[in-house]
Order: C-alpha cells, then sequence, then structure tokens
C-alpha cells in the first residue's frame, strides 16, 4: 500500500516534467528552434548582466546562461531606449547541475514576445504566450520590456 501511494504522485510528477506543456504554437517554436541553433547562438554575445553561467531563481533551473542574437545585444550595448527592438531573441539554457535540462528562446516580433521552451533534446514544452510563461513576465511587463532578468539601458 505504501509503494502504491508514493508511485501515482512521481509518474504525476514525471508526466507534468516531460510530456506536458501548453504548446500553443508548434509550427512556430519548431521553425524557431532550427534558426536559433542554426545560428549556433552559444557563440552570440552574453548579457552585461549575466556574462557567464549563474545561479538562478526561476523555473529555468538551478543555473542559467543567457545568449542575445545581435539584434538585442546591439540595443543592450546601444543608446538608452524604452523597449526592446523587433528581431530581438534570447536564449537562455538551464542546468541541473552540469547538465543541460531546458533551453528557453523569447522573440520578438510585431512588438510582441513569443515564448518557447524545450528540453534538452529538442522536444517543445511551451510555445506561444502560455500562462507558465505570462505569470512570470507579467510581473516584469515595465522592468526591461519582459526581459526577466535583464536591464533595459536607461
Amino acid at each position: 500500500m505504501r509503494v502504491r501511494a508514493l508511485f501515482f504522485p512521481l509518474m504525476a510528477f514525471a508526466f507534468v516534467g516531460t510530456a506536458c506543456g501548453d504548446d500553443q504554437e508548434p509550427a512556430r517554436a519548431r521553425e524557431l528552434w532550427d534558426r536559433v541553433n542554426a545560428s549556433g547562438y552559444t557563440t552570440w554575445a552574453r548579457p552585461r548582466v549575466y556574462p557567464t553561467r549563474a545561479t538562478s531563481a526561476t523555473l529555468h533551473l538551478d543555473a542559467v546562461e543567457l545568449f542575445l542574437n545581435p539584434v538585442l545585444a546591439d540595443a543592450e550595448r546601444g543608446k538608452p531606449i524604452a523597449t526592446w527592438p523587433d528581431g530581438s531573441i534570447v536564449v537562455k539554457d538551464g542546468y541541473t547541475g552540469s547538465d543541460k535540462k531546458l533551453i528557453a528562446i523569447m522573440e520578438k516580433t510585431a512588438g510582441v514576445w513569443f515564448f518557447a521552451e524545450y528540453n534538452e533534446k529538442g522536444s517543445i514544452l511551451f510555445s506561444g504566450r502560455p500562462k507558465i510563461c505570462l505569470n512570470c513576465h507579467n510581473a516584469r511587463e515595465n522592468y526591461s520590456d519582459w526581459l526577466y532578468s535583464m536591464e533595459l539601458p536607461r
């Protein structure tokens, strides 16, 4: 009986952690994954506030590394702006210990951020504007134009 009582909560956790998500725009998420990976995103610039892997206090696991595409990197280092430009992409690799376990990507198009999160193998966990993303990023709407841990040049 005790084994059974432990089994079902563990199975529920495993299912939520690996297979369940809010994949609103799978075709767009797949295209974004392919484009970002083909670009060699790990060679992109890093934000001033996260120049190396850092401990994370977010849902993106224990530690994170961030990468900025040239559009976002130029804006971060440029003259003061109020919002990030269209075409901005930020990639956040999430780690448990030394193992990369997730990749989160945000892309700004037509003034709106698109969110996508993938497991370490590239399977889509979330895409579009899912509640799990918006619940955290809404708190930052007036700070950093939805980018949680970056600073806008002022």
